[in-house]
């Protein structure tokens, strides 16, 4: 039995209910236990009961300025936690919150490591100036994509490029294979969310193109990753389909999202907005279109060779359908295409782990 002393803070977006930033902690947590079976993990959480019950951590308030300096106390590591947190996309609230936490951990002295973060989009001049700031006290940064890389370079800060960490993340081995048996029905999971780019006209093209599209008794399963953004537009959408059925995922809020990995590995397609609904997907050799609202999404479909529509284009409307019946024609091919990636993507990711345990050995 291992009596490690090692400690590490863990910052990020958890325990606000949404699947892909949890995905991320459930694998980092995995990472740092294969690292080192008995180190100490505190995360910093919106929902610190919840976050410590799910994945057997300490979890302290992400807003409590005076718990977390105390926490960094004993820590030999202050992780900041991957997806996308040094961004202004919709204000600058984030980067000045992520920067303050280099700055304390860096008054304790506690080593930075960035985790395969995406850096950006940076809009105004004050959020570059603190991310460049920030990134510049970190002892290591890894990061997920390539113009993330040319953004810390052209800053003369040095990085890894390594890959999401949910391309490493087993799917829970207690989900039924569906796929298999007496099961004939396609069944596609669709994810969309709430954004400035899914206008009223887009929500009525994508409800008229599955309406024309989808063969009769397809299984139309809602991937629901944030309930709050994801829920009224899935509902919007769905709800007047009448040649198919729903299928809800009978997963609860406090199930690890390996559970949903397991899931979306079961359907036949996945139409997919939001980016870890894509990444899963794709990760399982599951085909699928992506509604790319946010560049990130799009280089993922690009990477995998999967048809997807750029929403930030003013003419992608009218591209959909034709994705749409490009996915449903060519399912085996971009079966294959995506589980010959899927594996070098794993690969990719697993450098992440690699480089944390330099720091925890």
């Amino acid at each position: 039995m291992s009596h490690s002393t090692k400690s590490v803070v863990i910052s990020g977006y958890y325990g606000f209910d949404n699947l892909g930033d949890e995905a991320i902690l459930e694998q980092l947590c995995n990472e740092l236990r294969q690292i080192d079976p008995g180190i100490r993990i505190c995360v910093l959480s919106q929902n610190p009961e919840s976050t410590s019950a799910k994945y057997d951590v300490e979890s302290i308030s992400r807003w409590s300025v005076t718990r977390i300096y105390q926490s960094l106390e004993n820590a030999d590591l202050f992780i900041s936690g991957g997806g996308g947190l040094f961004q202004d996309s919709s204000s600058i609230k984030s980067v000045v919150y992520y920067a303050f936490l280099f700055f304390l951990a860096r008054v304790r002295r506690v080593p930075i490591f960035v985790y395969a973060q995406g850096i950006g989009p940076l809009k105004s001049n004050f959020s570059r100036f603190l991310t460049k700031a920030s990134m510049a006290l970190a002892a290591c940064i890894c990061v997920r994509d390539k113009k993330s890389v040319a953004m810390l370079t052209s800053w003369d800060i040095p990085s890894n490029l390594t890959c999401d960490p949910v391309f490493a993340l087993k799917k829970s081995e207690n989900i039924g294979d569906t796929k298999n048996g007496a099961q004939k029905a396609l069944r596609i999971g669709v994810s969309m969310r709430q954004c400035e780019a899914l206008s009223d006209s887009w929500i009525e093209t994508i409800k008229n193109s599955l309406q024309k599209a989808l063969p009769e008794n397809t299984i139309v399963v809602p991937l629901i990753l944030q309930e709050n953004l994801d829920k009224p537009v899935l509902d919007n959408v769905l709800q007047k389909l009448d040649k198919v059925s729903i299928e809800h995922i009978d997963l609860k809020s406090n199930d690890l999202p390996s559970k949903w990995m397991g899931s979306i590995a079961n359907l036949d397609l996945v139409i997919a907005m939001r980016l870890h609904a894509l990444i899963m997907a794709l990760k399982s050799g599951v085909p699928s279109l992506a509604l790319a609202y946010d560049p990130k999404v799009n280089a993922v479909a690009k990477d995998f060779d999967q048809p997807y529509v750029d929403m930030l284009d003013s003419n992608s409307q009218n591209q959909f359908e034709l994705k749409l019946l490009e996915l449903l024609n060519n399912k085996k091919e971009l079966a294959l295409k995506a589980s010959k990636i899927a594996s070098d993507k794993e690969n990719e990711a697993r450098q992440n782990q690699k480089l944390l345990a330099k720091f925890l050995k």
